[in-house]
């Protein structure tokens, strides 16, 4: 994601709402990744069986 610096407020409280909503919206993403990578797994587990092979 490219950001304009022309586009971002001069205002200092407005660059910090920005920012702590990013960054909000950051570890919201990273949630929902971890999720869906335990329910692929899951999904995997439950197609094809437990893997005999360690995976590190």
């Amino acid at each position: 994601m490219t950001l304009d610096p022309a586009l971002l407020p001069d205002d200092v409280d407005a660059l910090e709402r920005l920012i702590v909503g990013m960054a909000r919206e950051a570890v919201q993403a990273d949630t929902l990744v971890e999720k869906l990578c335990f329910e692929l797994d899951r999904l995997k587990r439950a197609r094809f069986g437990a893997s005999s092979e360690e995976i590190g």
